[in-house]
């Protein structure tokens, strides 16, 4: 995906990478009518994301303000939409019992807990009126560039690495957990 937006201070593109638009067609974009952990409800591709006004117009502001403050590379973003827009992957930790928690590792540089999949009956992932963006600002040909690197609907829960549970107090859901 790429759409080209003019901006006061020129052009801007917003660029996800193929193999990341195939990624989140697994994980966040799992159709509309899914009540689902980590999926998006109200988008079905990365594209619809990027071209609602709300989100692009944050999106456009953040980086204008990054790119003036000379604050190119990774960087975070969680937009507030005005509806709910899917379901949360994470919750905070303290509403559960160390029983309905398991220990996973949601990558090879981290460990986390996880709600159990029998306690999914009773728990589901909330609603959530929150985009997180994980990106890459840069600057290409006089043009101010904005990589999508991950996109999800909920709290930013930062960088994924270490004891995410500690760090963070957020516990994930399975992808298949059910939502409200």
């Amino acid at each position: 995906m790429q759409i080209e937006i003019e901006t006061e201070v020129g052009q801007m593109l917003l660029v996800c990478p193929t193999a990341t638009e195939e990624r989140l067609a697994k994980t966040c974009f799992r159709g509309k009518g899914r009540p689902l952990a980590g999926n998006f409800a109200r988008w079905t591709q990365i594209e619809q994301v990027c071209s609602d006004s709300l989100v692009q117009q944050a999106l456009l502001d953040f980086a204008v303000d990054m790119f003036d403050q000379g604050r190119i590379g990774f960087r975070r973003l969680t937009v507030t939409a005005e509806t709910d827009i899917g379901w949360e992957s994470t919750d905070t930790v303290d509403l559960f019992s160390p029983d309905e928690l398991e220990d996973f590792e949601p990558n090879s540089r981290s460990r986390a807990k996880r709600v159990i999949l029998p306690s999914r009956l009773g728990r589901k992932a909330p609603k959530t009126n929150l985009v997180t963006f994980a990106l890459k600002l840069t600057r290409e040909e006089g043009a101010l560039v904005v990589s999508i690197l991950t996109v999800y609907p909920g709290v930013d829960i930062e960088n994924v690495s270490g004891p995410v549970t500690e760090n963070t107090g957020r516990v994930f859901y399975d992808w298949d957990h059910p939502g409200e």
